[in-house]
């Protein structure tokens, strides 16, 4: 079905919505006396920079004991005043003084300090302030967008969330009614979870999962009025173990969330949250333990838990807390590392649709929903490289259809590959292209020869020598008349096995040898060779994170001038190995794609911009140390996109200021990549504070600054647009904030914002914002059945609008799932089929903002979004990407300056 426009699952207020509330601050005595106590235990260094207290733990509790409280502040300042819980009614301040101190009890810090702290708990005065907030209270940005007020990020989502609790009539495909519980979010926002816990197939233990609905407040550029986006998935949880008997948690720390029935003192008899704590691995001792911010030596009490849940009996027997109601019920979050589950992924338009009416019933009288977007149906979706399926007469008998289907697909099939080969030859200057494969699995190996010749459109090759199964160098070889291929196969031998440092924290002397021995081995087995890349089989599990190799062989490969691609091992993992082929050809793809001979998409362009037009993609690599070999990093880089040039795509070399081909910037990268060990005092309180100059916010927005403006300045005189990531970018380019932004201005460190034809007749800015933090809403399509189209959408088919969605066909892995499907129930599928849809994947549908920010005066912000809308395909991959195509290369370059 064709769609004209689709809904989206966000709404916006039609005036003020005022709202009793109490609120009660901590007291300033009180406060100064937890800020001695929580420095007393810090180094001089990270006291000094201390501004908040770490209440995290704290603010779980509260809610959960006094289920009134509609949410508490997620810091509260040493020094200001600021309130710290919001409240429907007044909650007995002895069970907050109870808590405080409990909570107290777990910092750090002198005697004499805690004894003052303890006094002032009990004697302070805590006193509740009523008063009456409109949660719909905004300002506006000089560029004219809505600036909510404080109190609104926290408030409306949690009224929202309670009101869809108590009101909305909820159920699933079975008809039954579903009920929810909230719980903690780390965004801004709530969360609902339906609990308790539902099989979603009786017969199949592994098929436990909870309905989610989460309420955040967004802001657009541009607009007066903010938004309320509601999103709806599941949460499937573990039920099962791995080999060891223990739930695989790939050495990371995951959630537990816990439902009890335990009364507190001061409590009310509604239960209606969820608690959350962590689980970390202790890999030395093999098991697992409470993480330390939610105090192991407080549990229960802390939790509100009377019955003890053991951490090491929880990853035992997960299915037993999962299951078992009559103390306490305890859930972790499944995760695709954890192997297969039996309930698919995502949630069928068959329950979001539904939900979402619900939703409409329950808000009606507080926020409405904002009118559908409509489909930009004048420009073009997808790039002029696109190759759609032929269709043919339906006249024609089937056996004839079928047969010019199949001839048609050879026929492509040898086009497409006659260009990869085109191309592969003129990156590599006419020479041959000499790969490698280092294998453990002789079917990896089988299987990566195979994707080789599917992806190149090789025959059987020329010659063969070596041996295939004693580990001795076996080379094959091709030659077509556009490119001769030379292929490598060897055993990987001790280069993939772990670091040998599987220790949890190993000391720096122990990780730099073995980083050390590691790398110069990758080199040395590159070395000398004639190799431009290589695919190695790595192993699938390492036991701690640090511990995986693919760091330092990708480092020492790049030493020697070799790029690298990673394909694991099936292990026994009968899903890896069903797998195998398309992994590997999704490895050799990834290979083009980093010589940069990758096919690319050449979008349809007018005729006043032409084919001289090129974008400019800027991505932070931001990577915050969380392990010995995966170190900290940071540094802005550029990706220049030229889809019609004879070197499509190159980086910027910022210490030369000038563009080299891409996979020359990735190697350059790799040479700054260095790896780290943290200090044997490491510890989470220096994980948390900026220890070292170079990585504050200010310094890392001044260099940003200096890199545009020498990046931009260089591209003068030609017609360029530049593109940024808005979740990656902004922190580091405050202009690119929503409150930032001015129309047709730009502001690049030189003070104020100017008009952006200062820095170029032909400039154009375009920023990108994902669903990450629910920034964008989820959809369906209007008017019809509900569908997910793809295509490119304004709130207006008019006018000069700045604001459009792109919308990308569905994924491969929720390509099976019906419009009508639902997670639970049968539906009746055609020729009265029964159908269960509960184990089918289903697709997540997740916008793409693309906001033209500033543009020259001729030239249509409809038509530069659609240049950057139909980069989203890449016929390389025959797919849709979540990115842009120069905004998905620079994401994919940050694997070189931060490989793990």
């Amino acid at each position: 079905m064709s769609y004209n426009a689709i809904e989206l699952a966000a709404y916006q207020p039609t005036g003020a919505i005022l709202q009793p509330v109490h609120i009660l601050r901590l007291p300033g005595e009180l406060r100064a006396a937890l800020e001695k106590l929580y420095r007393s235990g810090l180094s001089a260094r990270f006291a000094e920079s201390t501004r908040t207290f770490p209440i995290k733990s704290l603010n779980a509790l509260l809610p959960l004991a006094a289920p009134d409280v509609l949410s508490a502040g997620s810091r509260v300042s040493i020094k200001d005043d600021v309130p710290w819980l919001y409240s429907l009614h007044q909650v007995d301040t002895e069970l907050v003084r109870d808590l405080i101190n409990i909570w107290s009890l777990g910092l750090k810090g002198d005697d004499e300090h805690r004894a003052t702290v303890a006094r002032l708990i009990d004697r302070a005065p805590m006193d509740w302030e009523r008063m009456s907030l409109d949660l719909a209270e905004t300002t506006s940005s000089p560029g004219g967008m809505a600036k909510p007020a404080d109190h609104v990020y926290p408030l409306l989502p949690a009224l929202l969330a309670r009101q869809l609790r108590l009101e909305g009539h909820l159920t699933t495909g079975n008809g039954d009614r579903l009920f929810f519980m909230e719980s903690p979010w780390r965004g801004h926002g709530a969360e609902l979870v339906s609990w308790p816990p539902r099989q979603g197939l009786p017969e199949e233990p592994d098929s436990w999962f909870s309905y989610l609905i989460t309420i955040s407040i967004q802001t657009l550029p541009f607009q007066p009025s903010f938004r309320v986006h509601v999103r709806t998935g599941i949460r499937r949880w573990v039920t099962k173990v791995g080999a060891q008997g223990l739930v695989y948690t790939a050495g990371r720390s995951v959630s537990v969330y816990l439902a009890t029935t335990t009364e507190w003192p001061g409590m009310t008899d509604v239960k209606s949250r969820l608690a959350v704590h962590r689980l970390r691995y202790d890999s030395k001792d093999a098991r697992h333990a409470w993480h330390l911010v939610d105090q192991p030596h407080l549990l229960p009490q802390a939790s509100l838990i009377r019955s003890p849940v053991d951490a090491t009996e929880l990853c035992r027997e997960p299915l037993r807390f999962l299951t078992d109601s009559r103390t306490v019920r305890a859930a972790i979050p499944y995760n695709t590392s954890m192997g297969t589950h039996a309930v698919g992924a995502g949630l069928m338009a068959g329950d979001r649709v539904p939900f979402l009416k619900a939703t409409d019933l329950a808000f009606a009288d507080i926020v409405e929903r904002v009118p559908d977007w409509q489909r930009q149906s004048s420009l073009p979706d997808k790039p002029s490289n696109h190759q759609s399926r032929p269709t043919f007469p339906t006249s024609l008998p089937k056996e004839e259809r079928d047969r010019l289907a199949a001839e048609a697909k050879r026929n492509r099939a040898a086009e497409t590959t006659k260009t990869r080969r085109i191309a592969l030859q003129s990156v590599l200057s006419g020479g041959p292209f000499t790969a490698r494969i280092l294998w453990q699995e002789a079917a990896t190996r089988d299987a990566l020869v195979e994707a080789l010749r599917d992806v190149l459109g090789l025959d059987a090759p020329l010659r063969s020598h070596g041996t295939d199964s004693t580990g001795a160098m076996q080379t094959l070889t091709w030659s077509t008349p556009e490119l001769k291929v030379v292929l490598e196969l060897a055993r990987a031998g001790d280069l993939c096995g772990g670091l040998g440092v599987a220790m949890e924290r190993p000391t720096r002397t122990e990780l730099g040898q073995a980083v050390a021995a590691r790398r110069t081995a990758a080199r040395a087995t590159f070395e000398g060779q004639a190799a431009h890349a290589a695919i190695v089989e790595i192993d699938r599990v390492f036991k701690v994170a640090h511990d995986d190799p693919k760091f330092v062989i990708r480092l020492g490969s790049a030493d020697a001038g070799v790029l690298t691609q990673f394909i694991q091992t099936a292990d026994q993992d009968t899903r890896l190995a069903k797998e195998r082929p398309h992994r590997a050809r999704q490895s050799w793809l990834d290979l083009l794609r980093q010589l940069g001979s990758a096919r690319v998409p050449r979008p349809v362009l007018s005729s006043r911009l032409g084919e001289d037009l090129q974008y400019i993609a800027v991505w932070a690599i931001n990577r915050q140390r969380r392990s010995a070999t995966n170190p900290r990093v940071w540094r802005p880089i550029a990706i220049r996109y030229r889809p019609f040039s004879a070197e499509p795509i190159e980086g910027w070399q910022d210490e030369d200021r000038c563009w080299v081909p891409y996979r020359s910037f990735l190697l350059w990268l790799a040479q700054d990549a260095k790896a780290q060990s943290p200090d044997d005092e490491y510890s989470e309180v220096d994980k948390a504070s900026d220890e070292d100059s170079r990585w504050s916010r200010d310094r890392r927005q001044r260099e940003t600054m200096a890199f545009l403006r020498h990046l931009v300045a260089a591209q003068q005189g030609r017609p360029t647009v530049l593109m940024a990531h808005a979740q990656n970018f902004r922190s580091d380019w405050p202009w690119l904030g929503n409150t930032s932004m001015t129309m047709d201005r730009i502001d690049l460190g030189d003070g104020d914002d100017v008009p952006v034809s200062l820095w170029g007749n032909d400039l154009h800015v375009v920023r990108v914002r994902d669903s990450q933090g629910d920034e964008t809403p989820q959809y369906y399509g209007a008017g019809g059945k509900h569908g997910l189209p793809a295509g490119l959408w304004a709130a207006s088919p008019d006018g000069d609008a700045r604001l459009f969605y792109s919308s990308g066909e569905r994924a491969v892995t929720g390509s099976n799932a019906a419009v009508g499907a639902r997670k639970e129930g049968i539906r009746i599928a055609s020729r009265d089929r029964e159908v269960i849809d509960t184990g089918t994947p289903a697709y997540n549908p997740n916008l793409l903002e693309l906001c033209v920010a500033a543009r020259s005066a001729d030239t249509s912000p409809a038509e530069l979004a659609s240049y950057v809308h139909q980069l989203r395909y890449a016929p390389e991959l025959e797919r849709w990407l979540t990115l842009p195509y120069p905004l998905h290369l620079a994401k994919k370059a940050g694997e070189y300056a931060s490989p793990l």
